[in-house]
């Protein structure tokens, strides 16, 4: 039996992530025995008579891959996949986009694919490097399924350590507003 095992995060697309996420939220008393299974079965693309073919040996092998695959972190933001671009420029992110985001967010990835159609739309125009991302709508784009994980891994990660700066800041500004307008005691 020949079988394609993802190397990279780049090898793995959201629409498997969000089957596996599904099962693994689904059964909370999940033993790592099952998860590793269906991680098998779903990112190879096997039954689950195929998986219980495979020898003890070469399943913990692929078992260790697919472990890494999902680990492996981008290193940078990929802007563009395939005719999907990120939300070229944050500082004119919409307040309707800013809170989909925030209220979708959540840390069992139940909604990452809502996640991913506000910050990745299809491409209108693009020169160079420059590009002009087609307006958000609620409407999930059939592209975002067949994003890979990397870039999904890119943009949260990136958009989350914005998100957390910003509230820092946020924090910090109210502080201050609020020791200025408090009266100084003589």
């Amino acid at each position: 039996m020949k079988i394609n095992i993802p190397n990279s995060s780049s090898e793995i697309l959201l629409k498997d992530y969000v089957k596996y996420k599904a099962f693994i939220n689904s059964n909370k008393e999940i033993t790592d025995k099952q998860a590793n299974r269906k991680a098998v079965e779903i990112f190879c693309g096997l039954t689950h008579k195929e998986v219980g073919q495979i020898p003890h040996k070469d399943y913990q092998d692929i078992v260790n891959l697919l472990v890494f695959a999902l680990s492996d972190e981008p290193k940078e933001l990929i802007r563009t996949y395939k005719g999907l671009g990120f939300i070229p420029n944050l500082d004119d992110i919409s307040a309707a986009e800013y809170a989909d985001i925030d209220d979708l967010w959540d840390e069992d990835e139940t909604n990452i694919v809502e996640v991913m159609n506000v910050l990745y739309r299809p491409i209108k125009r693009k020169i160079l490097d420059e590009y002009e991302i087609e307006d958000y709508t609620d409407k999930i784009h059939d592209d975002i399924y067949n994003l890979p994980l990397s870039v999904v891994k890119s943009s949260l990660g990136f958009f989350l350590t914005l998100r957390e700066s910003l509230l820092d800041i946020t924090l910090r500004y109210s502080q201050q507003a609020t020791q200025a307008t408090q009266p100084t005691s003589n």
